[in-house]
């Protein structure tokens, strides 16, 4: 793709990602990339804890033990990485995404921690179809763009309920 192409393909993202609604939200989730929409509404499919269920002191629904594991990449990380790509002249396929990996477990209680919530972790069955890992390779963005990640976990929740209008709590 030219860096015109890619440009409004990461325009386009950027845009999906604000106006994102619940079924939008769910196919961004599943690769790993959030923002407040993704990380507010979560993915149908049951396999992300959610900010909005913290926020509304509900449980938050893990599956199986919460040992399979996930990488997140901030949205701003990602655009981040498609401007790179773009303005690189690369051909070949170059991940952009983070390694930073964790389980579902530490996903579920990172998200309590941020929104000071009182919500329970509950554990239902395992989907079969459930992978166990995901964790994208990037060391063709590093090596070839200088591009890696900045935005961890912790901070990108802190930007998305700020984006709410609430704060996270103090620790």
């Amino acid at each position: 793709m030219h860096r015109a192409g890619l440009l409004v393909a990461a325009a386009a993202l950027v845009a999906a990602l604000v106006a994102a609604s619940t079924a939008q939200a769910s196919k961004f989730i599943q690769k790993g990339i959030y923002d407040d929409a993704q990380v507010l509404y979560g993915n149908p499919d049951k396999v992300f804890p959610t900010l909005r269920q913290a926020l509304d002191e509900k449980p938050l629904t893990v599956f199986g033990t919460g040992s399979q594991t996930r990488s997140f990449c901030f949205v701003d990380d990602l655009v981040r990485g498609l401007i790179s790509l773009a303005e690189s002249g690369e051909h070949l396929p170059v991940n952009v995404g983070n390694p930073a990996e964790m389980t579902l477990l530490e996903l579920a209680e990172a998200v309590v921690r941020a929104t000071g919530s009182s919500s329970p972790i509950v554990f239902e069955a395992l989907p079969v179809d459930d992978p166990q890992v995901r964790q994208p390779d990037i060391t063709r963005a590093q090596q070839i763009l200088g591009w890696a990640p900045e935005i961890e976990l912790d901070e990108g929740l802190r930007r998305t309920l700020a984006s709410l209008g609430r704060n996270a709590p103090v620790a």
